[in-house]
């Protein structure tokens, strides 16, 4: 019963009289009522229509629930000045009361977040300090823009080197635009990191020559082998006194750090040094970072370009030695089939020689002419050793001799004519002492020569004795013996024994 008399006083407040009777209706007291709560209402409902817009536009601003807190409320505040001018004429005051209502949980709840979010309205930058920090931007984008400015510089004066070259390009580089004394970059000599090898040097306005020095002692030590950037702005020359490399080169400040390869190994060390104490920018050390990363790739290129060159060089030498013992192999092989065809040969020729003699020895026991058998061993034998000339000698009994059988090539002249006693030769005479040949001019044209029937048949006694002479003229001979064997046309000859039992028969030449 309550409830609907509630709901009949909102919807007919007809018990309660307009607010204008409490103005009396004066009409300058309702007109200026009026025009206040309207004007109030106008600026009210314009106030979020220009927050949204607002926040609509910068859609950065910070707290936008808070604007939107402030909004409601404003726009709350505005529908009560229009119901105040409505309950003028109308006592719809349950209406004005309830929305009075509503605009107090927003203002309380507004109210509330303002309470949570001042801390954060206080830590808000003030204008002066958000300008300071706009000046340090500033720097450090100028800074960022100097960096570029000395990497791109850097970047284009070693972009078009590689290997040995880029070294020398990098520490002129370096020193020229960071502006400081020195640039060096080195190499670690071995494993344990104790000595280095510069790869370049720049000495203020040149390069210097390579050198290599310990670490004991120096700055660079301690990036080296402990794989740390090391800083010294000022007083290097205080720091290590003892050094000498330090103290020539007058040195104040010290930049370095460490070169690494893939597996973070140090194998060396890039650093400046200057005459001046060095301000600590961390855009020098990131110039340095990426060069000495840079470093790294070409000094592993550098060494493993060597590797190959040494591992290029010993299969050289591997090639070489092998080729060597191949020619060697092939040399002594060559040989050893040489040897082996001439053994063929050899033996080839052996066996035809046998077939040879038993083929005389054959036609010899056909008949028991001694004129045929001789005249068939010598053309046989000539035909088989491809001689020029063949022929059989015979002793008499008072060591004198006869041409008795021989065999000749064509165009060689015969000494045996055709009648086996045409031809005879007695006391064929050559002495080796005096070497005195005469040639008979007689019907028998016979020659001379007392060393054998002097000496019995000389050397030819002994049953395993031969004469055998390659060149006549590269033998020794004395001159009239060499005209002897011209007038025979012989320029090498073979003589060996013909025996009887024990007794020396003849001599058998070709």
């Amino acid at each position: 019963m309550f409830k609907e008399r509630t709901v009949l006083k909102i919807l007919y407040p007809l018990a309660y009289i307009p607010h204008g009777h409490c103005y009396l209706w004066q009409t300058p007291l309702v007109g200026l009522h009026l025009v206040s709560d309207a004007l109030i209402a106008i600026a009210y409902f314009s106030i979020p229509a220009m927050l949204i817009y607002f926040v609509r536009k910068r859609g950065d601003i910070p707290f936008s629930k808070v604007f939107v807190l402030f909004g409601a409320f404003i726009v709350l505040c505005g529908m009560g000045h229009l119901l105040d001018i409505w309950t003028l004429w109308h006592p719809d005051y349950w209406v004005s009361g309830i929305e009075r209502a509503f605009t107090a949980l927003v203002s309380c709840y507004t109210a509330l977040q303002l309470v949570e979010l001042l801390p954060q309205f206080l830590a808000m930058r003030s204008p002066e300090h958000l300008e300071a920090l706009n000046r340090e931007l500033e720097q450090q984008v100028a800074q960022r823009q100097r960096a570029e400015e000395t990497l791109q510089t850097i970047v284009s004066g070693t972009a078009s080197v590689t290997g040995d070259d880029f070294f020398p390009a990098l520490v002129q580089n370096l020193a020229t635009t960071l502006d400081v004394s020195y640039a060096m970059v080195f190499e670690a000599v071995d494993d344990t990191l104790q000595k280095v090898r510069s790869l370049a040097v720049w000495n203020a306005d040149r390069l210097a020559e390579n050198f290599e020095y310990e670490l004991i002692n120096t700055p660079c030590k301690k990036v080296v082998q402990e794989n740390v950037l090391c800083f010294y702005p000022s007083g290097l020359q205080q720091i290590f006194p003892n050094n000498s490399l330090i103290e020539s080169l007058r040195a104040e400040s010290y930049l370095g750090l460490p070169l690494v390869d893939i597996n973070n190994n140090v194998i060396g060390n890039l650093c400046i040094v200057d005459v001046k104490p060095m301000q600590r920018d961390d855009r020098t050390k990131m110039i340095l970072k990426v060069f000495a990363a840079r470093a790294s790739t070409e000094l592993q290129r550098k060494w493993a370009e060597e590797d190959k060159r040494r591992a290029y060089t010993e299969l050289e030498f591997r090639v070489e030695e092998r080729t060597a013992e191949l020619v060697k192999a092939n040399a002594a092989l060559e040989t050893e089939i040489q040897e082996r065809i001439a053994i063929e040969v050899a033996i080839r020729l052996m066996a035809e020689r046998e077939k040879a003699t038993n083929r005389v020895i054959l036609r010899m026991r056909q008949s028991l002419n001694l004129e045929w058998i001789f005249s068939t061993t010598t053309a046989e034998l000539r035909q088989t050793i491809l001689c020029d000339r063949s022929l059989i000698y015979r002793f008499n009994p008072d060591w004198s001799g006869v041409l008795v059988s021989e065999s000749v090539a064509d165009g060689w002249d015969v000494l045996l004519a055709p009648k086996a006693n045409d031809l005879k030769v007695t006391k064929v005479t050559v002495d080796r002492s005096d070497c005195v040949i005469t040639r008979l001019n007689s019907s028998d044209g016979f020659i001379r020569d007392t060393y054998l029937q002097n000496n019995a048949g000389g050397i030819y006694r002994q049953q395993n004795s031969y004469c055998c002479v390659a060149d006549i003229y590269q033998a020794g001979f004395d001159s009239c013996y060499l005209q002897l064997l011209e007038q025979l046309q012989a320029r090498a000859y073979i003589i060996a024994p013909i025996f009887c039992g024990e007794r020396l028969w003849g001599l058998l030449a070709v």
